[in-house]
């Protein structure tokens, strides 16, 4: 049954990959229509919208959850046989960690990187770094609010990960 699990996960990130990289504006999504039957993205219509939805949410900040489908995966393989007792790192950490990671990553695309031009249902950082972003700006100003976010991205990514930044 682990396994099975396993093999359901490591199918759910490469579909994931496969419809972000194929992304295409030119696909009928959820923030938008298209007048044209022929699907461009690689995982059909469902995997436009879900793309669509990922990126109008997210920005480019959306491919942190093909590196959290990657760190699940990782992390159940160890637990196909036995639970190692040396990982004592709770999931809500875990997760907590996941959506600081996410959520300072969208609001950092969005407040510094503006201007950049990539095919996307909405600008950079999505509807999250838009919302996030203009908070802490109004609050932190420009370069504080960049200082901050880059802080919060290290701090998300060591809770999700349990990577040490010391060691």
């Amino acid at each position: 049954l682990r396994e099975s699990w396993w093999l359901l996960l490591v199918g759910a990130a490469l579909y994931l990959v496969l419809i972000l990289f194929t992304y295409s504006k030119a696909d009928p999504g959820w923030s938008h229509q298209a007048t044209g039957s022929q699907v461009a993205n690689a995982g059909g219509k469902a995997g436009a919208w879900i793309a669509d939805v990922g990126l109008y949410v997210f920005g480019l900040s959306a491919w942190w959850w093909v590196v959290f489908f990657g760190v699940l995966v990782a992390w159940s393989y160890r637990r196909i046989e036995t639970v190692p007792e040396s990982d004592r790192r709770s999931l809500a950490v875990a997760f907590t960690g996941f959506f600081l990671l996410i959520a300072s990553s969208s609001a950092f695309e969005a407040l510094r990187l503006h201007s950049m031009t990539m095919p996307l249902p909405l600008a950079p950082g999505g509807v999250l770094g838009d919302l996030v972003s203009r908070l802490f700006s109004a609050a932190f100003g420009f370069t504080g609010s960049t200082l901050l976010l880059l802080v919060l991205c290290g701090v998300g990514l060591s809770l999700f990960t349990g990577m040490s930044w010391i060691a």
